[in-house]
């Protein structure tokens, strides 16, 4: 992706700071080029649309970027029970005494 501001990419390193603290938290954040008007207003609209969902914010996509009026996510494919694995591997893993040499 090419990204026009580097220092408005500060934002997205926040957010997955407070979300790694607090994985409950439902935000979102999107990334637009803002070379079309209507593309942004669309990919608002759709990240919205995605949002208001049923789902859990552990099972949703929490980064967004518009570029040309496409819509990407950070994976080619959603995967939720790899995501689910990944997060529980994470967030509630018990901690393990090992030898630092091994």
């Amino acid at each position: 992706m090419e990204v026009t501001n580097p220092d408005d990419a500060l934002v997205l390193g926040v957010m997955r700071t407070v979300r790694a603290k607090e994985p409950t938290a439902s935000l979102v954040t999107l990334d637009v080029a803002g070379l079309s008007e209507q593309a942004t207003v669309s990919s608002i609209d759709r990240v919205l649309k995605n949002v208001n969902l049923s789902v859990p914010p552990q099972l949703s996509d929490t980064e967004y970027v518009e570029r040309r009026g496409v819509l990407h996510i950070s994976r080619i494919v959603p995967d939720y029970l790899i995501d689910q694995a990944e997060k529980s591997n994470t967030y509630d893993a018990e901690a393990v005494l090992k030898p630092l040499h091994e």
